[in-house]
């Protein structure tokens, strides 16, 4: 990919004064590289994984931005393993090869400009086969080092993989060594560098094998390949200090609108969150950058006070940047960040398509042909799919790169991949026509059927839907517990039909552990579903008509996880796993050993019971050779029954260990680092928290003669334990003791975001409100309590004005409320950690009003029109709704309106009071904005009535022939008003002037720290 690597202006001082910068990139194949392009269009690096011995077709279009009309020239491979790519008119053609990773640069052409940039292809199965980038520190007395790339990666390193191959890349980082493997399944890169050789070499490995990597939703798949990198650093020894970067690992949350693919940002290091330290005061640089999946390039490589980054990807979705930072003395530091792109989408309504022939005889006599999903983040969560651009559009649209994700997707809606017959195809031609009013895309991909088998490039699936049945996800992640909870809510065809439910299960869950509960009011058509479970795993439901079994709908995949107990007697016997807080420089084990402890504080998985390993599988196993889900014993005693582990068996740590790497496998609580605690972070005696876990076993057992936990020294190579109120010893592995899982804590201070989608459809009185939760180093928090209240006689799902919902992996919370009447409602969102260190902390809250619409909009509501984009349009406001939010200069004047929509609604007669009228929605934080402004002359007219013609019609809106609708466009004399109705464009230069006024806010999401 794409790499400025930033070398010094003189070779001698390197290692004295921050180096300047340059770029360069090692070249295998001849080819010619091109100056700088003068015309406004740009080329973007890319990474595609895909199957081993499928011809794969690379369409180079969506790497392109700005582009309309650009030619594909040329195309290299930039390696010499890797075959010549075949040329074709919308990019190349190439067998990806097991476990290679090939580059391939490529040539567009423009108007007599071409610009170069470079794909890369790993063949591949497994779904997410790019382990996160590492660093390894060789001391500058040291030439030979054993990098060892299970404890470099720690959880993230898949069970079941080998080390199969390790490549030194070209690099201007000053270090020239020799990386080699000797025993492959040691995991372990043999590196030598040179005695003189200081700076940083970058290392690429390939793993092979058949695990998985540590992701509970993802099927471990036979014998597929895994790459990831190591950058070595080595600085000379002198009394500098490397910077320190906080947040080595971060997610980088913008303060701008939404990142989208082919947009350039520019990333500061100092203001993105890396919480880079500057030792001394002593100034750093950035001095190398790189991605595997974007382009990245130094904003200023000669500069030697540069901090920032550019950054642009061509594909949606999450891309890692790695980088190094150094400080005067070439002491080097490197850190990560990880960028959620988003896809762009124009915000076009792609209509399904009703089919009356081609339809089985024993179904109705008509289906449905469901339009094609777009792209997005919530259905790339669940289904393996790949962004595709579609240019007449303007549309990202969700590829999918199988039949079976296809079927997986189609039966959610009640439907499935259709087969291929004339009638589908005509069907399919007739749609994408551009001539159509709202033309299906269709130009860059082509759509899936049952008998096809060009799957892997993606395509578009529009699905065959039989049943008007629909599926309304209300959660996605689930708790073991013995309470009922909710699922979500299936509308039936008809009041009357019989709905039969049919199970899935996956991981240790079977059916009969999973009980449902289906209600519905008599006359209705929703049923509502809770469900409960006693075991962990996951599980899907299809709903099927008892009567014609033809006609149904699934619901995405479910998990049921294990969630945290509430107190420390619950955690003592119930299926749930008990969590504390500990600071390292508090007290929490008796013993006083090791010296300057780290001041950090700590979640801390306390002992667990026998019934929550249960829940997850676990099973008793006293034998030394123990592996898998095991556990070795249990304390017994009246009251509890908590279990005990050995340290030996399977892997380093045994059973202990394997207790803490599971946590981070099924993401406990949406942290993957939880491990046992090392010596480093142990200090103290006791605290009072500490003390009412060591009571309350007290209590439950007399004569205990004292607590142990295992400690993880692996500098020892031996099992050691620390017994709490006695002394530090060695002991064998074969005993019994509790386990402590420790991860270090980073919700004392979160941000936590509420967002508000009024995009409702006017036949539907609903919002919803989404609250998401981030640790304070930007990752989501999973696994929290999110406490929600509304006003104003509003309801949630639950039939109550208040509801607890937890945060899923992705750190989102989010309800439905509904209102007997229209207006605007106050939804309070508060998170409060009850385990926090401060008890004073009264947790953080954040309020946003609802606007809940009606059918009508004379009644006290409005209509938010969000484009797609972010951006959104108003109505203009009926006297109702004015009024119930507190008014508006208006004069009081308004229009009676018979049918357009029925009601009273304000006319402004002034440009002044249009003006105001905006100024008033954000005062009152309308949408949970406060952004709003009168649009401009071509945003009403382009964005409004060209896309969506007569605004009554398209949404309800106010839009006789008699009003236009105020602009902020200035006119020779006065301001000109847009028609809605048939887009006439006038100049208002009367006085007493009246017309409609709507309001425009673009995107620029609120992000509040605590």
């Amino acid at each position: 990919m794409l790499s400025n690597n930033i070398h010094s202006l003189v070779a001698a001082l390197a290692f004295l004064t921050i180096s300047g910068c340059g770029q360069e990139k090692e070249l295998v194949t001849a080819s010619e590289v091109l100056d700088p392009p003068t015309i406004k269009f740009s080329a973007i690096d890319g990474l595609l994984h895909s199957e081993p011995g499928i011809l794969r077709e690379v369409d180079l279009r969506q790497y392109v931005v700005g582009g309309d009309g650009v030619e594909f020239t040329d195309v290299v491979s930039l390696n010499p393993h890797c075959a010549h790519p075949k040329l074709s008119d919308v990019g190349f053609d190439v067998y990806p090869e097991k476990g290679v990773l090939c580059d391939y640069r490529y040539t567009a052409a423009l108007g007599g400009e071409r610009l170069q940039a470079t794909i890369s292809i790993f063949g591949t199965k497994a779904r997410t086969p790019i382990l996160p980038s590492v660093s390894y520190s060789i001391p500058a007395e040291q030439q030979v080092s054993n990098i060892i790339l299970s404890d470099l990666l720690g959880t993230d390193f898949p069970g079941g993989y080998t080390l199969n191959k390790v490549e030194r890349l070209p690099s201007n980082g000053g270090m020239n060594g020799v990386a080699t493997i000797t025993a492959p399944e040691s995991n372990v890169i043999n590196y030598t560098r040179s005695e003189n050789d200081f700076g940083w070499d970058r290392l690429r490995y390939t793993l092979v094998g058949g695990g998985n990597i540590k992701d509970v939703q993802e099927a471990s798949v036979v014998e597929d390949a895994l790459m990831g990198e190591v950058y070595v650093l080595s600085s000379r020894a002198n009394s500098g200090v490397a910077p320190i970067i906080g947040n080595p690992n971060a997610s980088y949350v913008p303060v701008e609108p939404i990142i989208t693919h082919g947009g350039t940002v520019t990333i500061d290091l100092d203001t993105a969150g890396m919480d880079i330290n500057k030792p001394d005061g002593d100034e750093y640089q950035l001095i190398e950058v790189q991605s595997l999946s974007a382009t990245v390039s130094a904003t200023a490589p000669s500069d030697v006070t540069n901090k920032s980054f550019n950054f642009q990807a061509a594909m949606p979705g999450e891309h890692v940047v790695s980088y190094i930072v150094s400080n005067h003395y070439g002491e080097y530091s490197m850190g990560l960040i990880r960028i959620e792109v988003s896809a762009a989408q124009s915000g076009k309504v792609f209509p399904d398509i009703t089919v009356s022939d081609d339809t089985p005889p024993q179904l109705s006599s008509r289906y449905t042909l469901t339009a094609p999903p777009l792209y997005n983040n919530d259905i790339a969560k669940v289904f393996n799919v790949k962004p595709i651009w579609d240019d007449t559009t303007g549309s990202t649209l969700a590829g999918f790169t199988s039949l079976d994700t296809a079927q997986a997707y189609c039966g959610t809606l009640g439907g499935s991949v259709p087969a291929l017959t004339d009638r589908l195809s005509n069907v399919i031609t007739d749609a994408i026509q551009p001539s159509k009013p709202a033309p299906w895309p269709g130009q860059v991909a082509g759509y899936g059927h049952i008998d096809t088998a060009l799957w892997a490039g993606g395509l578009l699936v529009a699905c065959a839907k039989y049943s008007s049945m629909k599926w309304n996800a209300l959660a996605t992640t689930l708790y073991v517990s013995d309470t009922f909870q909710d699922i979500g809510v299936l509308t039936k065809d008809t009041a009357a039909q019989n709905v039969t439910a049919n199970l899935t299960v996956g991981g240790s869950i079977k059916t009969a552990d999973i009980q449902f509960e289906m209600t519905s009011e008599q006359g209705s058509r929703q049923v509502f579903v809770k469900a409960k479970s006693s075991k962990q795993g996951t599980f899907a439901v299809q709903f099927s008509d008892s009567s014609n079994p033809a006609m149904f709908i699934n619901s995405s995949e479910m998990t049921f996880n294990m969630s945290k107990c509430n107190s420390y007697a619950q955690s003592l016997s119930d299926n749930c796993i008990g969590v504390e807080v500990f600071d390292s420089t508090k007290y929490f084990f008796s013993n006083n050993v090791g010296e300057n402890p780290p001041s950090k504080p700590h979640l801390v998985v306390m002992p667990v019971s026998s019934e929550a390993l249960t829940a997850m599988g676990y099973t008793k196993d006293y034998s030394s050779n123990n592996s898998g889900k095991t556990y070795g014993t249990i304390a017994i005693s009246p009251k509890q029954n908590l279990a005990l582990f050995r340290a030996d068996g399977q892997g380093e740590g045994g059973q202990a260990a394997r207790w803490c790497n599971n946590l981070s496998q099924i993401a406990f609580m949406g942290r993957r680092d939880w491990t046992m605690p090392y010596i480093e972070v142990i200090n103290g005696v006791t605290d009072d928290r500490y003390m009412r876990f060591l009571n309350q076993i007290n209590r439950d057992q007399d004569n205990w003669q004292g607590l142990a936990a295992w400690l993880d020294i692996r500098s020892y190579k031996i099992a050691n334990t620390i017994l709490i109120g006695e002394a530090l010893e060695t002991i064998a592995t074969s005993a019994n003791h509790f386990v402590f899982c420790i991860a270090p804590l980073d919700v004392e201070r979160v941000n936590l975001n509420v967002s508000v989608d009024n995009v409702i459809s006017n036949l539907n009185n609903k919002g919803k409100v989404e609250a998401t939760l981030y640790h304070s180093n930007n990752q989501p928090a999973t696994g929290m309590d999110v406490s929600f209240k509304v006003n104003n006689g509003a309801l949630f799902s639950n039939g109550a004005d208040s509801i607890i919902v937890r945060t899923g992996s992705d750190g989102k919370a989010s309800v439905e409320l509904t209102n007997a009447t229209e207006g605007v409602v106050t939804v309070t969102a508060n998170y409060k950690d009850a385990s926090n260190v401060e008890p004073a902390y009264k947790g953080i809250t954040k309020t946003v009003d609802v606007t809940l619409r009606c059918k009508n909009l004379g009644g006290a509501c409005i209509d938010i029109l969000d484009t797609g984009s972010g951006k959104l349009f108003t109505n203009s406001p009926s006297k109702a709704y004015l009024d119930s939010i507190g008014g508006s200069k208006t004069d009081d004047t308004y229009e009676s309106s018979i049918g357009q929509p029925y009601g009273l609604f304000y006319l402004f007669t002034s440009w002044d009071n249009a003006n105001a009228l905006c100024a008033t929605y954000n005062t009152r934080i309308i949408g949970g904005r406060d952004n709003w402004r009168l649009p401009t002359k071509d945003e009403l007219k382009m964005e409004l009535h060209n896309r969506y013609g007569y605004m009554f019609d398209a949404r309800g809106w106010p839009a006789s022939g008699n009003y236009g609708y105020w602009s902020s466009t200035a006119a020779p004399f006065g301001h000109y008003s847009v028609w809605l109705a048939d887009g006439s464009v006038n100049s208002e230069d009367s006085p007493g002037a009246s017309g409609y006024a709507s309001c425009v806010s673009e995107l620029n999401v609120e992000r509040l720290v605590f």
